[in-house]
């Protein structure tokens, strides 16, 4: 090798290869040395600093540039819709309204995919994407279009099915046709209809529902698939409206169709089940501060195309002119997902290094990647070869193979730095609350749930509606507004001195103000994701009634108390 390889080289040097690797070893290992890993609390207050997380009014994004850096940050995270619009978006954007959502869909600049866990629930989970993303999942194969005639199998490294939306760093392979004729009669009529559909949306473009119906009905019919026409249904027509929404709805959650806007998973997550007792069309209430139900398509009235159709497609046009709610919009294919699959893992590597700094085991597998953390080795241990990245153990708990950017390690250590000296620094100890699913929340991964002061009917979990409570990175609480229980941890509660007071329970805990202001939090929270009154019952199974030190400190933070323990009334 030649080359200056020392700072006051004058003149060319020479470097055999083998000696540069030593000395490129022994480099790294003396940077691993000389950093000394910080507490998970620390890792805690970077993440909800990075991720643009703040109290309630104090969030630090805002406006329609502050949503695409919040998806471009999130990208490839799968949660329930509900949870993305009346947690995770208004956690970080001062100013977040579903129409910000739906006008980034609109204009094309985001998308969004499904993934069902269980692959035939009404809901499942929903990820966003950048529309040029190599992180947007490839959508499953169907045999109609132009790729082949097998299915899309998404398989991880172990043999084992992976959700379609779910499969960003995954092998994908086409199985082979299937050996066994299947004919029109024995195929199931919804298999029949979502190929109907799909072959209608390989075309391109994107189309409403009575459009694109009429588009598969003409195909059925041209591929003689007689058996829609036995289908039970209450139109003349011979169609279902309930078979063809579920044919569609089942595309949605395995990734192969989106929509221009997100009213109908809005509309889906606040529907109740049909009665066929009362028929279909029957809805539940909606979201509440998710905006759920708004936007509804009911109702509409669909016009004819001008172009010349069969009797039939024009009947189906007519029949679906009262679609439901979660039927509107605009549908389309997701796209191709043409990124490889290097290509997707070092674009997932990038994504997480963006969301956490670090990347690291626990990390991964709150991630759920498919393949585990040893499907990104190889490319992060490239990257750190490259001098992109650096090896170590940055943060206690998470492992000895943990992989951060330089300016990523000098952050950590500023914030490590600034819990120790900004003792008048009020603003770095205002209690956070964050979802127990949200992105940022890293209690519970890598580092067990702190000790708590409970009798151990109530435990910490990673459920939805689950509420942490965090005061200068350490998880002060826990909250299950839905069961009404409260469960403070030992040994995180902050002082207000720059410290953390020891061995007290929540009881002693809540006196101070510190904890007053987290419950209080906890409150103001759950009222913005749609609650209207937020009643807890006891905190670490003590009930709150006057014998309760903890009973005053609620009253302080705002609490009534009343038959069914303690609320705030929005």
């Amino acid at each position: 090798m030649v080359g200056r390889f020392t700072p006051d080289a004058r003149v060319d040097q020479y470097l055999h290869r083998e000696v540069f690797r030593r000395i490129r070893a022994r480099s790294l290992a003396k940077a691993r040395r000389a950093v000394r890993p910080v507490d998970a609390s620390v890792i805690q207050r970077f993440v909800i600093e990075r991720q643009g997380v703040g109290p309630v009014g104090a969030e630090r994004h805002e406006d329609m540039d502050g949503l695409l850096r919040v998806i471009e940050q999130l990208e490839g995270v799968f949660l329930p819709a509900a949870l993305w619009e009346g947690s995770v978006f208004p956690a970080r954007l001062r100013d977040y309204e579903p129409m910000m959502l739906d006008a980034a869909l609109a204009s094309g600049d985001v998308v969004w995919v499904g993934s069902s866990p269980t692959g035939d629930g009404r809901t499942g989970d929903i990820a966003w994407f950048l529309a040029d993303s190599p992180l947007l999942p490839a959508r499953e194969q169907h045999a109609d279009d132009d790729g082949g005639e097998g299915a899309v199998e998404v398989t991880n490294e172990r043999g084992h099915e992976v959700p379609a939306g779910r499969a960003k760093a995954v092998t994908t392979r086409i199985s082979p046709p299937s050996t066994t004729a299947t004919t029109p009669s024995t195929r199931p009529t919804t298999t029949i209809l979502e190929d109907a559909l799909m072959s209608a949306l390989s075309r391109g473009g994107a189309y409403p529902i009575a459009r694109l119906v009429e588009l598969a009905t003409r195909y059925a019919a041209d591929h003689d698939h007689g058996a829609m026409a036995g289908s039970p249904t209450p139109d003349a027509t011979g169609i279902d409206q309930e078979e063809w929404g579920r044919a569609l709805w089942a595309l949605v959650w395995r990734g192969s169709v989106t929509n221009s806007s997100f009213a109908p998973v809005r509309m889906r997550a606040s529907m109740v089940e049909p009665s066929r007792a009362s028929g279909p069309g029957v809805h539940g209430g909606g979201y509440g501060a998710g905006g759920y139900g708004a936007g509804s398509y009911r109702g509409r009235r669909l016009r004819r195309s001008g172009r010349p159709c069969s009797d039939r497609a024009y009947g189906v046009a007519r029949a679906f002119s009262r679609w439901h709610g979660d039927l509107g919009g605009l549908w389309s294919m997701t796209g191709p997902g043409s990124a490889g699959v290097e290509e997707r893992l070092v674009a997932l590597v990038e994504s997480m290094l963006d969301r956490y700094g670090i990347v690291a085991q626990p990390l991964v597998e709150k991630e759920a990647v498919p393949g585990g953390f040893s499907s990104l080795y190889p490319v992060l241990h490239g990257m750190e070869n490259a001098g992109v990245l650096l090896r170590g153990m940055f943060v206690k708990g998470y492992g000895a193979s943990q992989f951060a950017r330089r300016d990523t390690i000098d952050d950590l250590r500023r914030v490590a730095s600034a819990g120790i000296h900004d003792d008048d620094d009020h603003a770095s100890h205002d209690p956070v609350v964050l979802d127990a699913r949200d992105p940022a929340n890293l209690a519970g991964w890598g580092v067990p749930w702190p000790e708590d002061r409970g009798d151990g009917r109530v435990r910490p979990t990673h459920r939805t509606g689950g509420m942490v409570a965090f005061v200068a990175g350490a998880p002060v609480l826990f909250a299950a507004p839905s069961a009404r229980h409260l469960l403070g941890f030992v040994g995180n509660t902050p002082s207000g001195d720059g410290s953390a007071e020891q061995g007290h329970g929540s009881h002693d805990a809540l006196r101070g103000d510190n904890l007053a202001a987290a419950v209080r939090e906890v409150a103001l929270t759950a009222v913005r994701s749609g609650l209207r009154n937020v009643t807890f019952r006891d905190i670490d199974g003590a009930p709150f009634d006057m014998r309760n030190p903890a009973t005053g400190r609620m009253r302080e933070a705002g609490f009534t108390p009343g038959p069914q323990g303690m609320t705030w009334y929005r």
